[in-house]
């Protein structure tokens, strides 16, 4: 899995970008992107981090945000307007290492005969 840094000793923040394409290539404009990130418990689960956005007429999204220092895992869901979705999971280091940084996904919803692209960027300002 990819990393993307936890900020403990810093408040820079990391910052998701990307731009969505359908399968003719047009933006996906609609499209609800979601960056969240959680934190094991013992009582189970704990949401720290929750942004959502829909992207922008051209395709594209931006979303900065602190990382909690608690926070174990990230997020990045994308939710197309038929209801299909797609996660994408990032462990959080402590050492602030960033991995993955530049990702292409072609996500095949083979039921509807097409093909969306998600780009996404990770990094910290």
């Amino acid at each position: 899995m990819p990393e993307i840094p936890r900020h403990d000793s810093c408040n820079l923040p990391t910052v998701v970008t990307g731009r969505i394409l359908d399968e003719k290539g047009m933006p996906a404009t609609g499209t609800k992107v979601s960056f969240f990130g959680r934190e094991s418990r013992k009582n189970g689960i704990h949401i720290t981090f929750d942004i959502v956005q829909r992207v922008a007429a051209d395709g594209s999204y931006r979303i900065a945000t602190v990382i909690p220092p608690k926070t174990g895992s990230a997020i990045l869901r994308i939710e197309f307007s038929d209801y299909n979705f797609f996660l994408y999971t990032f462990d959080v280091k402590v050492n602030g290492e960033l991995k993955g940084r530049n990702n292409s996904v072609e996500i095949a919803t083979e039921r509807h005969g097409k093909k969306t692209v998600a780009d996404f960027q990770l990094r910290r300002l």
